[in-house]
This record gives structure tokens, sequence and C-alpha cells, in this order.
């Protein structure tokens, strides 16, 4: 068991990391370009020396691993920040999903739908009653109590937080990735059912954590499957119900879609989605930035394995510099991996990423 902390050393009065998450989302400019780290295991139990399944099962684990991160990274701010991280499981497993737990790894979600016209008999979830939804909000109460109190306050977690996978992802685990996509051809309009409940379901789920947490303040949906459909079937499959959700809750301060996948193909669409903040893969920098870089926020996007993991700590920071030199322009960059870091990255790798920024301020 980890220890509890009970101060962290390096922190900036409150916050400049959050002063400066905030203002890169208006394109203002800021005293350092803010680093955020995506932070799902398995990549922290790694770094913690803490057992995967030990991590996800036990609520104590969880939390102390996600302090420890903060601890070790003082400069950086953690999305989706102190939360009960269960990987991509819980809409699905709300939904119907047999779930697998692995031994040390991220649990799995099996489909639930065998054919599609098994989606005539779903309902919208119950967020108080379905799946993992009861034990995640049981977590973000417990969490409030046992935190220290500091990450609360000097880094805003907790309040105002919501998180959730996107219904395109998520219809993807219900249905299997290659039903889905056959689904798209075969019987749209029960694709377009499916979207519509899970969309549905989506709201009452971010609703039912507003409860928890209090008015959304930072909201975090990530869905990866735009990446695998054409622009068209982005636009009938994805962009609507997307839109529908930040829309929704369009007074948060903060709207972030994750994605890590490749995304050049429906760039100049992202910006009307509602986010304000996108994090993304392994996009030429400069396209992406050059296309919609002045009208949202961009977060991404050194390759966790590639750049980060097995990059020598020079390398990372030549790596992190030659985004911050494009990225940073002109405000509204965040630097970040490109989705998750990978499992093995040490903390002298993650330090090496931090360290460019005040490298970049400095020049």
């Amino acid at each position: 068991m980890l220890t509890c902390l009970n101060s962290l050393g390096g922190m900036r009065l409150f916050n400049e990391v959050v002063k400066d998450v905030m203002k890169a989302v208006k394109h203002e400019k800021t005293l350092r370009v803010p680093v955020a780290l995506w932070d799902l295991a398995p990549w922290m139990p790694s770094m913690a020396g803490v057992n995967c399944l030990d991590y996800y099962r036990n609520v104590d684990i969880k939390l102390q691993v996600q302090m420890k991160m903060q601890e070790y990274f003082p400069e950086a701010i953690l999305f989706p920040g102190i939360h009960p991280d269960f990987g991509v499981i819980i809409e699905a497993s709300a939904m119907g999903c047999p779930i697998q737990w692995l031994d040390d790894d991220a649990p799995f979600a099996h489909k639930c739908l065998e054919k599609p016209e098994d989606v005539l008999k779903l309902k919208v979830v119950d967020p108080q009653n379905d799946g993992l939804m009861p034990q995640v909000l049981k977590e973000y109460k417990y969490m409030r109590q046992a935190c220290d109190k500091k990450l609360l306050t000097d880094y805003g977690y907790i309040e105002g937080h919501a998180f959730s996978m996107g219904p395109a992802e998520i219809a993807a685990l219900m249905r299997g990735y290659d039903g889905l996509f056959y689904d798209f051809y075969d019987c749209p309009e029960l694709v377009h059912k499916l979207l519509t409940i899970l969309t549905e379901s989506i709201i009452k789920w971010l609703r039912a954590q507003e409860k928890v947490n209090g008015q959304i303040k930072r909201l975090f949906i990530a869905d990866h499957l735009s990446s695998e459909l054409s622009p068209s079937l982005y636009k009938e499959y994805f962009f609507p119900y997307m839109k529908q959700i930040f829309t929704e809750f369009s007074y948060a301060e903060i709207r972030l879609w994750h994605n890590e996948g490749r995304s050049e193909h429906i760039f100049q669409f992202i910006p009307d989605m509602g986010c304000n903040i996108y994090q993304f893969g392994a996009d030429p920098i400069e396209k992406i930035k050059a296309s919609i870089g002045h009208k949202i926020c961009l977060m991404g996007n050194l390759h966790s394995v590639k750049e980060i993991r097995n990059a020598s700590k020079e390398e990372i920071k030549n790596y992190a510099l030659d985004r911050l030199e494009i990225g940073a322009e002109g405000g509204g960059y965040i630097l970040s991996g490109a989705g998750g870091l990978a499992p093995g990255t040490t903390k002298e790798k993650v330090r090496a990423l931090i360290e460019a920024t005040f490298i970049y301020q400095n020049n």
C-alpha cells in the first residue's frame, strides 16, 4: 500500500498550472505552456509499482496512485484528474456488456449485441443501478473525502468533474467494431437508434456525476472511432451525437475530446463539435495547427512509445521542443502525450517532457 500524501512540494500558487490551462483554452498568453498527463491506467500503476487489477478493484490504491502521480509531477495537470478510473468499460457495463478483469492490464468489455435487432431491446441507463456506474458514484464521494485537500483546492480536482466514453466508441464495444461497421451500411436506422439511446444515456450519466460532484466545470469525453470513419460516416454517425453532448454542457469551462487516432480527414469539422480542447494523436502538428489551431485549443501529441517511453531524456526534450515551436505559436496549446502514456514509462521520462516547457519558456 502506498503512503497517503499530506502535502505536495513544488506547488505554484493557485495554481499557475490551472491558470495556464485556462489561458491556453482562450488562446491567451501563458506564463508557461501547460503540460497535461492523461492519467488513466495502466501506465500509472506500472510507474507506482502496483498491480493493475489491484488498482482497479481497490479505491484506496487507486486514489493513492493518482495522488502519487501529482506528487511526482506538481508542474503538470492530470486529466481527467482524481477520478474512479475503470478504463473504457463503465458505460459498456451499464449497457449490458460482460466485463473480463485481467490480472495486470485494463479490463475488457465483451460485446452484448449479437445482431442489429438486439438494439430494440435496449433502454436508457439508470446510473444508480446499472453496471459499474453506482460504484463510480460511490468512489467519487469517497475520493472527495479521502483525497489530499490541497489537490482539490490547488488543482481543482473532483469538484465539477465528469467523464464518459463517447457514443460511437460505446456502440463499437457493444456490437463489436466489425459488426458496427457492417451495420453502418446494412441497417443505418438501427445504428442511429443505438447512438440515440447511448447519447441520452451519456447525458443522464453525466448528470448523475454532476449531482455528486457539483455543476460540471471540466468535461472529458473519450471516443476514438472517428479515426476509423470516412468524412461522410463521421458526419452522419459521430459528429451530431458528440455535438449534442458538448452542447448540453456548454457551460463547462473545459470540454475536452480525447482521441488518439488519426483525424486529418476531419480536421475542419472539429471546432464546430462543441469541445474547446482536442487531445490529438499522431497527426502532424503543423497540419492541425494550421487548419484549426486558431479555433480550438490543441493538446498532444508525443507518441507514447516511440517519443517518450523508448526515447532518451534528451530525445524527449527535443521532440517536445519541436511540438512547442509549432503548437505554442499564437497560444492555444497544451503539451501532452498523443493519448495515455505507455506502461513502463519512467518518472525521469515524464520529467524530461515537463522540463522541455521550461527550456522553451527561457529561450
